[in-house]
C-alpha cells in the first residue's frame, strides 16, 4: 500500500510539473489554463451570430512546431485565456479538416483569423506572435466589435 501511494504521489508530481506553467513572478509551476474552444469552427459562427460575439480561429495542428509553442506559450497565458471569454473560440485541426480552409487563404502556420459576427475577417495574426503583442490584437478585435 505504501508503494502504491509513493508511485501516486510521484507520478502527480511528474505530470504538474509537466504540464504546470510556471507562475509570474515565483517561477513556481501552476495551473495550465485552457481556453473554452467550440466543437467545430460552423458551430463557432452559428453561436456567433447568435450571440453577437468575434470569433477566435485557431489554424493549426499537431505536428507543426509553432503551433505547439503558440498554444504552450500563448492561448495558455493568463491574460490571453480571460480576454479569449470575450470571443468565440474555434480550433482547426489542417489536417484533419481541411475543409475549413478553403474560405480563408491560409499560407503558413499557426495563422489566426478573428472574425466579426457575421464572418467578415476583422484582423488575421500569421505565424507566432508574442502574449503581449497578441494581447493587443484581442483587445482591438474586440474594440471595433463594439465589446469592449
Amino acid at each position: 500500500m505504501k508503494k502504491i501511494t509513493v508511485v501516486l504521489s510521484l507520478s502527480l508530481l511528474v505530470c504538474l510539473s509537466a504540464c504546470g506553467h510556471k507562475a509570474k513572478g515565483n517561477g513556481k509551476p501552476a495551473v495550465k489554463l485552457s481556453m473554452v474552444w467550440a466543437v467545430s469552427l460552423t458551430d463557432a459562427l452559428a453561436r456567433a451570430k447568435v450571440e453577437g460575439r468575434p470569433v477566435m480561429v485557431d489554424f493549426g495542428g499537431a505536428g507543426y512546431g509553432w503551433c505547439k509553442k503558440m498554444d504552450d506559450e500563448v492561448l495558455c497565458d493568463p491574460d490571453v485565456v480571460e480576454l479569449s471569454k470575450k470571443f468565440i473560440n474555434a480550433k482547426v485541426d489542417v489536417d484533419k479538416d481541411p475543409e475549413d480552409l478553403k474560405p480563408y487563404a491560409i499560407g503558413s502556420l499557426p495563422t489566426l483569423l478573428f472574425l466579426d459576427r457575421d464572418g467578415g475577417l476583422v484582423t488575421p495574426v500569421v505565424g507566432y506572435s508574442e502574449a503581449k503583442e497578441f494581447i493587443k490584437t484581442m483587445k482591438s478585435v474586440l474594440r471595433k466589435s463594439g465589446s469592449i
